[in-house]
Parts: structure tokens; sequence; C-alpha cells
């Protein structure tokens, strides 16, 4: 009877979401449609509408939560959520109407998106004497647990169901199980977790019906104050030795050390919040000192990320670290000096951050795109292959030169800004061009190789005519990489075999007989030499272009490229081999 009733309980609380947050709900159930639309079609065009849709989502939550905080009156409630709907219509006409939305306004999207969170967290605390940030946190944290929980066992009883049914029943679509996921973690998922969260409205005191809400369950007290505390205790001191160790050497060049302290410092934060709330000698003692020790790992981090853009200029990715470094410390220093009745001040301080990074022209990628284009332009014009706005290729230039060309052509083309550099050659492909356009192959690191890299080409089959075989005894189709070359063989009939040996930097192909007698070699560095050298343009060629013949007085070997690819250490080739005996 006791889970009758708790199941009853539910679902009355989540039949409450619908009343709640009606217009959060309209915007739910678009998001499931047009997660269903893209699963059946298996493109991104509905990309555009999913982020507006999800960023109404959020920001209907976020004016309920402005409502039940400061106002009674249902006319208010209706005017802030149409507000929201105003400001979400609005967003929509920022995102280009285009196939596949670019990186920059996809991660401008899940940065507001992160905001707006954050904003409906925050929102029931401020000016409030009874109901503090951390407090607050904790129950969303604890909502936030619980519903992963429920929907991720929801999800794999779904998915067994399924999959028994289609082996064992009849077929299946293959697409079921994914719009069971829709279903469950878009549908499912946020109305659960928003009839877990405390009603704010006329709550001047954490009344007793909602007292649970933001008390610690023990299993989170005994897992903070046992477990994890402990273990991040024990982390920190390793962390703090290994950096006074090498405070005047490496830790300001090991890039592996960044994204590690930015995770420490996000985990000491989060942890933090949750500590808050439990009243403990170690919970206390955690409260008082790692905030303070944090402090000055951030500092330093973000001083080391400043100095890291002289190397290697502003990119989006640590343009946000270093604006994590700047909420890192603003939160070290709330933390470790205020009261934790002032932790919802670091808030304030995120919203701000993120509203810089996406708006023009202080956002991560107009800043990162700038700097980067900049940096290029600087280069080619200090070593004279700028000239009168055409690029001059030239071999002969310093590897930290190469090294910085390389990088900001490679991250122009990423973000795919790489059109907005006015004196590159129209429909200019970074890796199909690279080396003919600056007269020297791509190259990522100071002391690195220099031997051609991040290269790719295809047969173009659309315009391939017949392949001739006259003569040909074996036709032979090869597929390799440099990761996996030993032992390819190839046997053919009267004893002859085809075997394949790596030999830098690609390959060797060498028919043997059945005494074991080579007769013939062919070094596929001809054939990417050939393939490259005729490249015009296009990465994708014709027949001629991708056809190589090797010859002596008992065989002929003709080899047609199917395809190439070769990015730093890595290359795969695909190739037919036409073997002719003489």
């Amino acid at each position: 009877m006791n889970i009758w009733n708790r199941t009853i309980s539910h679902l009355a609380g989540m039949s409450q979401s619908f009343k709640r947050y009606p217009v959060t709900m309209l915007w739910i159930f678009g998001v499931v449609i047009l997660n269903a639309f893209i699963i059946e079609s298996s493109v991104d065009s509905y990309m555009r509408l999913l982020f507006t849709f999800l960023t109404g989502v959020m920001g209907s939550i976020a004016a309920q939560h402005v409502y039940e905080r400061f106002f009674d009156r249902p006319a208010h409630r209706w005017l802030l959520v149409g507000a929201s709907g105003v400001l979400t219509f609005l967003y929509y006409w920022t995102i280009p109407n285009v196939e596949n939305i670019p990186l920059g306004y996809s991660i401008r999207s899940i940065v507001l998106l992160f905001a707006l969170f954050i904003a409906i967290v925050w929102i029931p605390t401020i000016k409030n004497d009874h109901l503090y940030f951390h407090q607050n946190f904790l129950a969303f944290f604890k909502a936030l647990f619980v519903t992963i929980l429920f929907s991720g066992v929801l999800l794999i009883g779904a998915a067994a169901i399924i999959t028994s049914m289609n082996v064992l029943l009849f077929e299946i679509d293959s697409n079921a199980i994914a719009h069971a996921a829709n279903l469950i973690w878009c549908l499912f998922a946020p109305v659960y977790f928003l009839s877990l969260l405390p009603v704010y409205r006329h709550v001047t005191i954490i009344e007793e019906k909602i007292q649970a809400d933001f008390t610690v369950p023990r299993f989170l007290e005994v897992l903070l104050t046992y477990i994890v505390i402990p273990l991040l205790a024990i982390y920190t001191v390793i962390l703090l030795l290994y950096l006074v160790l090498n405070i005047s050497g490496q830790f300001w060049t090991d890039n592996l050390l960044e994204p590690l302290l930015v995770s420490y410092s996000l985990i000491v934060i989060i942890v933090y919040l949750l500590v808050c709330n439990v009243e403990h000698r170690f919970s206390k003692l955690f409260r008082l000192v790692f905030p303070k020790i944090m402090l000055p790992i951030v500092l330093l981090q973000t001083v080391a990320s400043v100095l890291k853009i002289q190397e290697l200029g502003i990119t989006h990715g640590r343009y946000y670290v270093i604006l994590f470094g700047i909420f890192a410390t603003a939160a070290g220093i709330i933390f470790g000096f205020l009261s934790p009745k002032k932790n919802g001040w670091i808030v304030p301080v995120l919203l701000v951050l993120a509203f810089i990074s996406i708006m023009p022209p202080s956002d991560a990628f107009t800043v990162a795109r700038n700097n980067q284009r900049n940096r290029l332009t600087e280069t080619l014009t200090e070593y004279e292959l700028l000239v009168e706005n055409e690029i001059v290729p030239q071999s002969d230039l310093p590897t930290e030169a190469k090294v910085t060309i390389t990088r900001s052509v490679s991250y122009l083309e990423q973000i795919g800004e790489i059109d907005t550099v006015s004196y590159l050659p129209e429909n200019f492909d970074t890796y199909a061009n690279f080396e003919r356009t600056f007269g020297f192959p791509m190259v990522y690191e100071i002391g690195g190789p220099e031997s051609p890299q991040a290269r790719y080409a295809s047969l173009n089959w659309g315009e391939i005519g017949v392949v001739p075989l006259e003569g040909t005894e074996y036709l032979v189709n090869v597929f390799v990489n440099n990761q996996d070359s030993e032992g390819r063989r190839y046997e053919l009939n009267d004893g002859l075999v085809l075997s394949v040996e790596e030999s830098e930097p690609y390959f060797t192909l060498l028919l043997e007989d059945a005494a074991g007698e080579v007769l013939i070699t062919a070094d596929i560095e001809e054939l990417f030499n050939h393939v490259f050298d005729n490249m015009t343009g296009n990465n994708m060629l014709n027949q001629e272009d991708m056809t190589v013949v090797f010859e002596n007085e008992s065989v002929q070997l003709t080899v047609l490229g199917i395809l190439l690819d070769e990015y730093s250490d890595t290359v795969h080739v695909e190739m037919m081999v036409f073997v002719n005996l003489k």
C-alpha cells in the first residue's frame, strides 16, 4: 500500500507540473516532436528550432520562478511568461537558417541554456532571508539525481523490452529505442524533474511540508563527509605538491594540466555548495579551508592560460578557460571570506561572464576569429608571404612561423571562418590546398615532423568511365592504414601473394611467387606524390590523376587510388591493384 501511495503521489506531482508550468510543457512537447523528426530524417535541419525550443523551456521556467518569488497577481505571471516567449522568438532570428548550425552558434546556445538554468536556481533565493542559494542548489541537485536515476532505469527497461520483442516475437523498427529514449529523456525526465522542485510562491519561511526538499539525505551526507571530502583532500595535497615542484617550469607549459585544474575547481565549487547544508566537523573544515586553497590555484592557472595566448593565440576553448578562471577566482573569494548566506553572489558574476561570452563583439568566437586572423596576417606579412593581398608561397620559413600559420588556418577552418580571410584562394580547402598555397606542409608542433600531413583525396566516381581490364589477371581491393598494416596478405592463384609492408612514411606492395621470390615492389609514396601534385583545388580527382603504374620485365602493377587520407601520423589508403603478368 505504501508503494501504491507513493506512486499516486508522484503521478499527482507530475500532473501539477502541467498546471505550474503550462507554457513550459508546450515547449517540451515541441522538443519531443522535433527530436522525433530528427531521428527519422537523420539530418540536422531542425537544430535551429531545437535550440529555440530548449531556450523557450528554460526561459519560461525562469519566468515562473520570478513570478513565484516577487509577484502575486495572475496577470503578472502571464506577462512574464509572455515576455520570455517574445525573447525566445527574437533569439530564433539570431541563429542562421542553414542545415548545419555553425559551431559558434551551437556553443553560444549551450552557454545560454546553462546560464538560464543557474538563474532558475538562483531566482527564488534573491533577497530571501529564509532560503539561501546553497539550499536551493541542494534541492535541484537532489531532483536532478533522482530524475537521472529513474529515467536511466526506465530507459534500460524499455530498451530490454523492445529488444526482446524484436528478437522473440516480431521485427521492430530500428529507431524504436531512439524514440523511446526521446520520450523518456525529453518528456518524462523534465516533467518529473519539475514535479520535484519546491513551490516558492508565498514561501516566507521553509515550511515543514517542503523541509525535506532542503534537507541532506543521510546517504548523501555520509558520501560527502566520509568519502568525497577525504578523497578531495588527498587529491589537493598531490596537486599542491606538483605546483610547488613545477612552479618555475612545467606548470606554465603543460597543456594537460589546464583541464585538470578546471575540473578540480568545478568539483570544489559543487562540493562546497552541497556541504554548506551539512553540519559536520569535516564539512565545516572543508568550508573553512578549501575555497582559500582553490583561490591561488585558479589564479595561477588563469595567468598561465593568459600567457599561452602569446604562443597559441586565442581560441574559443582558451577564452572560456580564462572566463572560468575569473569566475572561480570570484567564487574562491566569496566562499572563502564571506558567510555562506552570501553564496548566491557568485551567480551574478557567472551570468555577466556568460552574457559577455555570447554577445558580439566580445563573444568567444568573434574574439577568437579576429585574433587568429590577425595572427595569420601578421605572420604572413612579417615573412613576406603576403604581398599586395596575395599569398606568395615560400618553403624557407622558421618552424615557429609554420606552426603559427598552420594553427591559425586550421582553427579558422574548424570554426567555419576560413572564408573570411580575403586573400586565400576561392574555394580554399585547408587539407587539400595548404602546401600548394603556402609553400610548405602543415606543421603543428615545433620540433615535430614536417612530412606531408593533413591531406585527403578520393576518386570522383561520378566522372569515372570504364576501367580497362585487358591483360589483367588479378584485381585486388586493398584497404590499409599504418596503424594496422602488419601481416596484410592477399593470396592469388598459382601461389602468388600480394602483401603489404609498412615503409616510412607510407607502405610498399610486394608481389611474390610461390617460391617467395619478390617479382615487383610498389612504393605507395609515389601514389601520394602523384595524386597531390596533380591536385588543383578539388580533392575529388579523376581516374588518371589517381593512377600510378609500376612495371618491370615480368609484371605490371596498376594502382588506382580510391581514397587517400593522411592526418598527423595516421595514413589510410583504399586502392585497387591490377596485376598483369607478362
